[in-house]
């Protein structure tokens, strides 16, 4: 296997767990640490990580093994869910009117994918009873009500008639004849009328004892197997309604002893408790009502554990380049001599590593400006630092700047000891050229490969989270 057949795989890899099927999803995913164990508890769970650490994926991939072993796992996508009315920034809709619609938009969702899971005939489910369930938990959560005035008016009348006649004939002749005759005629006419105006504002109403009802006949429907609710890009949703649609799943689902939820978010962009002034709060409270025991960060970083991120990030292309070998009709063997083969020494993979700073979506960036730049070579020092430097300045940069919150150099200063994101140091670096307007002599090597003065202030987590 030559450097040129994994370099073409290398730049043909997908970034987005969405874009790929099922298929390819369990072909590329690599668990890292006690992930799957921690996913498999029955237990609420948050999964904190930052973007591209591979959340949907890891949600994707528990999905199908859950369904599977004869679960029913339900993913759903924030990003995909919604209206105009709820997610969008409308002042003149209250924030727990939009929370509502939200949850409705939810329901929607888990609904549908219900009907997909018990119209499936290999299944098995009775369609008949399944109907019926899902008929009455959409009834849950799909009442309105109008705040305002109402006027009715009703209106009854009854007509009627009564005619009857009667005749009698009798004739004598050479023979006797008679003749009888008899008619009565009844006509009843009914009218009713009903006349009903509202004034006001319609706006969703859940009734949580009659709701939570409704979903507890699913869940007994259900049986024995579980309910795993996987809610993905939490942080999608606009920060002020979250605690209010925590609260409602809170209230909606947390009881039910079959059903279990998880959600994917960004740590530092979750919204999910507002507290009140009589003590009480408003969402989920975390440790009390759900647990937020995994955080993938804490797996993929090379500092906090290498030899761990090396054999991930080993596995983690190898995957992928046997998934796109298969597409493109290349033939590629094991995962050692992938690595092998692309990388020309150990120290240029460790590099490689370490410059994704613990991001798989990074890593494929970085991996396929690698390869563009090598073309028919294994990848060099030089060439991966090059790659590495040249993802940042150009991607990083640009989403840093459009932030002034973010674009504050001391919070990227190479100085800062900050070894949990190195990829922090290559930025500092082009954001100092680029407000000197002076060009980098070596542009080739990204200050963060360089040593660094270690700060006694302790490290802060995910400094260059974009």
């Amino acid at each position: 296997m030559d450097a040129q057949t994994v370099n073409r795989c290398f730049m043909r890899f997908s970034d987005r767990a969405e874009r790929i099927t099922a298929k390819q999803v369990a072909e590329t995913f690599v668990s890292v640490g006690p992930l799957m164990d921690l996913l498999d508890s029955r237990n609420n769970q948050i999964m904190y990580g930052r973007r591209g650490t591979g959340k949907t994926h890891a949600l994707r991939y528990f999905q199908s093994i859950k369904n599977a072993a004869g679960d029913l796992a339900i993913y759903i996508d924030a990003q995909n869910i919604g209206s105009n009315g709820s997610i969008y920034n409308d002042t003149t809709i209250p924030v727990s009117e939009r929370a509502a619609r939200l949850l409705v938009d939810v329901c929607s969702a888990i609904h549908h994918e219900l009907l997909e899971i018990f119209t499936n005939p290999k299944n098995g489910w009775d369609l008949v009873e399944a109907s019926a369930v899902l008929d009455a938990f959409v009834d849950g959560f799909t009442e309105t009500r109008v705040i305002g005035s109402t006027e009715q008016e009703h209106g009854n009348k009854i007509t009627g008639t009564n005619k009857s006649t009667a005749a009698a004939a009798l004739k004598v002749a050479s023979q006797v004849s008679g003749e009888l005759s008899f008619k009565n005629d009844i006509s009843i006419q009914k009218e009713d009328s009903s006349r009903q105006k509202d004034s006001g504002t319609e706006e969703t109403w859940i009734d949580f004892t009659f709701f939570t009802r409704c979903i507890r006949k699913l869940a007994a429907f259900v049986g024995q197997k579980r309910l795993w609710i996987l809610l993905d890009e939490w942080t999608t949703i606009p920060f002020e309604i979250q605690p209010y649609l925590a609260d409602l799943l809170r209230r909606a689902t947390f009881s039910i002893p079959n059903i279990t939820v998880k959600i994917a978010a960004i740590e530092h962009r979750s919204n999910f408790k507002l507290d009140r002034p009589d003590a009480s709060y408003i969402g989920f409270e975390l440790g009390a009502d759900i647990s937020a025991a995994i955080n993938l960060d804490d797996y993929l970083v090379i500092d906090n554990d290498e030899t761990r991120a090396k054999e991930f990030f080993r596995n983690f292309i190898s995957n992928h380049a046997i998934s796109v070998s298969t597409e493109i009709g290349i033939t590629v063997t094991s995962p050692v001599d992938i690595v092998a083969a692309a990388f020309t020494q150990e120290n240029v993979f460790t590099e490689f590593v370490r410059a994704t700073a613990g991001v798989p979506r990074d890593a494929m960036h970085i991996l396929a400006l690698a390869a563009q730049k090598a073309s028919t070579n294994s990848i060099s020092m030089p060439t991966i630092r090059a790659a590495a430097h040249a993802f940042f300045q150009t991607e990083k940069y640009t989403a840093i700047q459009s932030n002034p919150d973010r674009s504050n150099s001391s919070r990227l200063d190479p100085r800062s000891g900050d070894r949990r994101a190195p990829h922090a140091r290559i930025f500092a670096t082009c954001w100092h050229e680029r407000r000197n307007n002076r060009p980098s002599v070596r542009p080739a090597r990204a200050s963060h490969f360089e040593p660094q003065p270690v700060c006694s202030a302790p490290p802060r987590r995910a400094i260059c989270c974009i």
